[in-house]
């Protein structure tokens, strides 16, 4: 029975490296600013890559987040990588008040050995942008949100102006895999040892 039960934690162990370490909690949001908090890092998680890659730190809303008529130009306060990581996009929030129901604002270049400090960081702007009301969803991602080659690293729901638990993530076909070999190794050894 001992080895079974060290089988199984070697299995959960493996399942716990697949995954990324990366965590998004405390987000809030008010209609000119933004705040979250990000810890960990990128391992475990696919790089971007393809057309228009890149190794940025995005967040996109999608819904009817927003509420501005035009292009806001991006003011971050806090750290959100240990040291003093690196620096931001010269880049504007784009999408608001064009139609469409969707904008996003891409914040830093990061690498999978980049570790997240774990402290309050925010993105604001002087105009109000987001409707203090909206119902949508807000995306955090690795890589360009245009491009079709990010990488999610976590999601939130919104509900009339109220953020939500993280949407949870539908593990990968591999994961399903490895965990079915471990229990059917499971199966067998104990059906090897009663017989």
């Amino acid at each position: 029975m001992k080895k079974l039960i060290a089988i199984f934690a070697l299995i959960a162990s493996q399942l716990g490296n697949a995954q990324a370490t990366a965590v998004v909690s405390d987000v809030a949001y008010e209609a000119k600013r933004i705040s979250f908090t990000i810890s960990g890092d990128l391992l475990g998680y696919a790089e971007p890559a393809g057309d228009y890659a890149t190794n940025y730190l995005s967040i996109l809303y999608t819904g009817n987040l927003f509420a501005a008529t035009s292009s806001e130009t991006n003011f971050y306060n806090g750290a959100i990588t240990g040291g003093a990581g690196p620096e931001p996009s010269q880049g504007s929030t784009g999408g608001f008040g064009l139609g469409y129901d969707f904008t996003w604002m891409i914040l830093f270049q990061m690498t999978p050995e980049s570790v997240f400090s774990g402290t309050p960081f925010s993105v604001s702007w002087y105009s109000p942008v987001l409707n203090p009301a909206g119902t949508g969803e807000i995306q955090f991602l690795w890589g360009n949100p245009s491009a079709t080659t990010t990488t999610m690293i976590q999601s939130f729901s919104v509900a009339n102006g109220v953020v939500g638990a993280p949407v949870t993530a539908v593990p990968e076909a591999e994961t399903y895999a490895l965990l079915l070999a471990g229990l059917s190794f499971i199966g067998f050894a104990s059906r090897r040892r009663r017989g």
